[in-house]
């Protein structure tokens, strides 16, 4: 008799609903924290795609001046984005609690310079313990020499080795919407590299009201487009086929540093520290003329906005698989819905079929997830749980602050 699961078919039989919930979880996560000292609760939920890993982390962290939430978007594999969610949000923090101690008359500016400088420097140590792991290095043709294996032999042939640990967090990627909440809940600053999303959905005269609290980082983004154009102005694929370079869909992020950097260690190592291929033409066209090559064409200075908050508020950050999951909803309705779903206001003119209510001890998080999916649909729940079912899906990560 087969289990729930026939891989042969790709069908899943009559499953039953714990059957259902079962697959569900295997592919998902989720966490409830409560800020007892702030009065927030914090949901986290993610739901991983069709892939060996979910690249995506969140992360929550309490320090002595609020609170900061962070999703982290890894793209090629999860190596940088566990890294910068294991050690990130607590640099972070403690440089907010060093620049208010220094300067204590200007809070917001003490959080400002600690998000932007912080990822900046953040960004920098990987390329500096890239360095440190190879202090032999010329860092030319030469020393790696022409075949696999005396590469191999440099770099190091697994995870377990910090030498290609170290490689792989530089030349992957992590996108970083990272919020953080002063203690007074009065205020929040939201740093951006790349494309998740964070909105505030507020209620005002009964109304749904809301607000986009980050910009959005890709080459959807005109002004994004417009200023890699003008950094690079005698290159016209410096932004092609809907991309940077024609690689990745995000204009800044942490990491990729083959597109940040002029080491012709670059070139080398991408080839061997696995993924490989992540990344091919800037290399073929470094090769071919040098002087085609300008980096960076990647930004790891982040853009910052700072927003009001008031009780009753409910924040919403979430990676942009999100986004990608809601087909049905226009472009320009998007955040609404989103912000909506995390409120648990009705939305379901939205979407083709019933949705999950809120209920007392749900994670709000993983609602919203289920809601977009699958809502209380189980055929199409098991679309989307059964495995080898062929469908395109980002990973899709979501944190939910009440205040």
């Amino acid at each position: 008799m087969p289990g729930p699961f026939d891989v042969t078919s790709n069908l899943l039989f009559n499953p039953s609903d714990a059957e259902l919930e079962a697959a569900y979880n295997a592919k998902g996560r989720q966490r409830t924290t409560k800020i007892a000292s702030m009065g927030i609760e914090v949901h986290e939920a993610a739901f991983q795609a069709l892939k060996p890993e979910n690249e995506d982390r969140t992360a929550v962290h309490e320090s002595e001046h609020g609170l900061l939430i962070a999703v982290f978007d890894g793209h090629y594999s999860g190596d940088l984005s566990d890294y910068a969610a294991q050690t990130l949000p607590k640099m972070l923090c403690e440089r907010i609690e060093k620049n208010v101690a220094q300067d204590p008359s200007d809070f917001s500016a003490a959080v400002e310079r600690a998000l932007v400088d912080g990822s900046k420097d953040f960004d920098e140590s990987l390329l500096r313990d890239l360095f440190e792991v190879f202090p032999e290095c010329s860092y030319n043709d030469e020393f790696w020499g022409n075949e696999d294996e005396g590469t191999f032999e440099v770099v190091g042939y697994s995870k377990r080795d910090e030498r290609e640990r170290a490689a792989r967090r530089c030349l992957v990627g992590s996108t970083a919407l990272i919020g953080f909440i002063d203690r007074a809940k009065r205020s929040i600053w939201v740093a951006s590299l790349g494309d998740s999303e964070a909105v505030l959905g507020r209620i005002v005269d009964g109304q749904l009201q809301v607000i986009p609290l980050n910009e959005l980082h890709n080459c959807d983004n005109a002004s994004e487009v417009a200023r890699v154009r003008s950094e690079h102005p005698d290159e016209p694929l410096a932004v092609s086929r809907g991309r940077t370079l024609g690689q990745l869909a995000v204009t800044r992020s942490l990491g990729d540093f083959a597109l940040k950097t002029d080491y012709c260690l670059a070139p080398t190592i991408i080839r061997h520290a696995r993924p490989v291929g992540a990344v091919t033409y800037p290399f073929h066209a470094w090769e071919e003329d040098p002087t085609n090559w300008n980096p960076p064409y990647i930004s790891s200075t982040p853009t910052i906005q700072r927003h009001d908050l008031q009780p009753g508020d409910v924040l919403l950050f979430a990676s942009d698989g999100l986004r990608a999951a809601l087909k049905c909803v226009k472009e320009a309705e998007k955040a609404k819905v989103m912000a909506a779903l995390a409120r648990g206001v009705p939305v379901e003119k939205a979407f083709r079929h019933a949705l999950i209510a809120p209920q007392e001890g749900n994670n709000d998080a993983d609602r919203v997830i289920r809601n977009v999916l699958f809502g209380t649909d189980k055929e199409k729940m098991l679309e989307e749980v059964q495995p080898l079912a062929g469908r395109l899906r980002d990973d899709i990560s979501v944190v939910v602050v009440r205040l």
